[in-house]
This record gives structure tokens, C-alpha cells and sequence, in this order.
């Protein structure tokens, strides 16, 4: 990503601390972004990002008016506000508090102390999505092939994940149109039945039918074998995960997911149609510091 694209991000920072506004700043200036404005709490953002529509937030876990996960719903319930990435930085390493923040559609969430490596991933991906959300022609953001008649099942119980993935694949040039949505593998085998997809993401844990049980549905049916499945989750347990591919899922995903390693799975299966790749943990592809904390809500992320 040049930095003449980093140039064009603009950024609001939602941090209490002043001493991690500086520390923050000062990394986001090393990359290249200019436009950066601070806000201390959740009303101040809500109010900056109706009046200044900043591409990204950078935000800290708690405020004195609620926390992360209050201001990503206000920002995902609000249509104004929705298409805005989101990205959290905090020391808060409990899961049932991460968590709904990946479930929320986060772009990425990192851990304090955060490695520059990993905020200079994050910020590419949201600037990669604004120069595609805005068809600014330039070739390193342009997939290395035609989304545009995908035709796509999403199932995850989360409606926040399900737009935050929609709003990934539209920006890579998929029509909204031909994508289709389910609440939980049972629903989603419905849709099956209706319809016919090139490709589904998946979530793990959903209730009714989680996506283990989705899966070996869809490998035991003839007609659907052969459809690759991606399934995107936070599921850290490695024997679920290792059950997960046993069952034959195409690719594994943390949530939140990487922009690049989603364009790279894409491109591995419709680039070369011929060439069927084994079972992908895009965990693997990363130093052990990076699976847990970086981005994607499934391309370097699964749930």
C-alpha cells in the first residue's frame, strides 16, 4: 500500500489516555496519515463521525460513557455511520470480552503493547477497502479476479459479522444481489436447496446447526461436495479446529479477518479453476503472535 494511500485515510482516534492519543498518533504519522482527529468518549465519536465521515476508528476498549463494544453498535446500527471500519487497541485479553467485538464486524483488534507490524497491517487493509469502496484505479487494490458473479451463501447468527463480511465482498466487486444470508446451518440449509452458490462463509458457533455440523451436511450431498467452504471464527479450542478440518472446510479464518488473505482465497479458486487446494488454516501462514490479535473476519481470521 503506498503511502500516498495512507495519505487519504482519515482517521478518528476514541482514547481516553492521553499518553496512548500521543503513542497512537505517533505510529499513524510514521505510516503516513495525516488527517487524524481525537475524541475521549462515545458521544464525542458519534458526534465527529457524523460531521467529519472519518474511513477509520481506532478505538480503546472503555470509556467513561460505556466501552468498544457500545460505540461499534451505535456505529453498525446507525446508517450514516455503518460502512465505517472499526479497529479496537487494548489490553483486554479476557474472550467473552473480545469476542463480541469480532462477532460486531471489527476490522481488527489488536493488543497493547501492539506490534507496528500489526497496525500497519490494519491500516492497510482499511485503506486497500476505502480506495476500492471510492474505484480508485490503482492495480495493487484490484483483486486478481472477477468477483462480480460469485454467487455467495453467509451464515453466522450474527447479523453485525454478516454485514461487516458483505460489506468486504461488495468492495471487492461482488453484487450484493447474488449474495444470500443465513441465521445458523439449518437455515442455511434451506437456502441450499433453493439455490446454487460458488462459495459460502461460514461462522463456527451458531446455535440450531454450528458450522461443523453445516459442513458435513453440505460434503455428504452430491450437489454441494464440491463447494468450497470458509469458515470464519474466534474458536481457539485446536481440537475443534483441527475436527473442523477433518470434516473437509476449505479454509479456516480468525475473526476479525486480513483484506489480502481473503483476495488471496478467492483468487486460489477462481483464478485457476482447476486447481483444488487442500484444506487451508490461514493460522498456519503467520508467526504464532500474530493468529490470535490481527485482522480479518476470515482471511487471516476464523469463528
Amino acid at each position: 500500500m503506498s503511502s500516498n494511500t495512507m495519505k487519504d485515510l482519515k482517521l478518528l482516534l476514541v482514547v481516553p489516555s492521553r499518553l496512548q492519543q500521543t503513542l497512537l498518533s505517533k505510529s499513524l504519522t510514521r505510516f503516513g496519515v495525516e488527517d487524524i482527529a481525537i475524541c475521549r468518549t462515545i458521544e464525542e465519536a458519534i458526534v465527529r463521525m457524523r460531521e467529519a465521515g472519518p474511513s477509520l476508528v481506532v478505538s480503546s476498549m472503555y470509556f467513561e460513557d460505556g466501552d468498544g463494544l457500545d460505540l461499534v453498535e451505535a456505529m453498525r446500527q446507525d446508517a450514516q455511520l455503518a460502512s465505517i471500519d472499526f479497529m479496537l487497541v487494548s489490553a483486554e485479553h479476557r474472550f467473552s470480552v473480545l469476542d463480541p467485538m469480532r462477532q460486531a464486524g471489527v476490522l481488527a483488534v489488536l493488543p497493547k503493547p501492539f506490534a507496528e507490524d500489526d497496525l500497519y497491517r490494519a491500516l492497510n487493509s482499511s485503506a486497500t477497502l476505502a480506495a476500492l469502496k471510492a474505484n480508485v484505479p490503482q492495480a495493487e487494490n484490484e483483486p486478481d479476479f472477477d468477483a462480480s458473479a460469485l454467487r455467495i451463501l453467509l451464515v453466522d447468527d450474527s447479523l453485525l459479522a454478516r454485514k461487516q463480511m458483505l460489506r468486504v465482498l461488495t468492495r471487492l466487486g461482488v453484487s450484493e444481489a447474488l449474495v444470500r444470508q443465513a441465521e445458523d446451518g439449518q437455515e442455511a440449509l434451506k437456502v441450499l436447496e433453493e439455490a446454487t452458490f460458488d462459495i459460502i462463509f461460514t461462522d463456527y458457533n451458531m446455535p440450531n446447526m454450528d458450522g461443523e455440523a453445516l459442513l458435513l451436511q453440505i460434503r455428504q450431498k452430491p450437489d454441494m461436495a464440491d463447494i468450497p467452504v470458509f469458515m470464519v471464527t474466534s474458536e481457539t479450542s485446536q481440537t475443534k479446529l483441527a475436527s473442523v478440518q477433518a470434516s473437509g472446510v476449505t479454509a479456516l479464518m480468525d475473526k476479525p479477518f486480513d483484506l489480502d488473505y481473503l483476495k488471496y482465497l478467492l483468487s486460489i479458486h477462481y483464478q485457476q479453476p482447476d486447481t483444488k487446494p487442500e484444506s487451508l488454516d490461514l493460522r498456519a501462514l503467520l508467526p504464532a503472535s500474530e493468529c490470535k490479535e490481527v485482522l480479518c473476519s476470515d482471511v487471516d481470521g476464523v469463528k
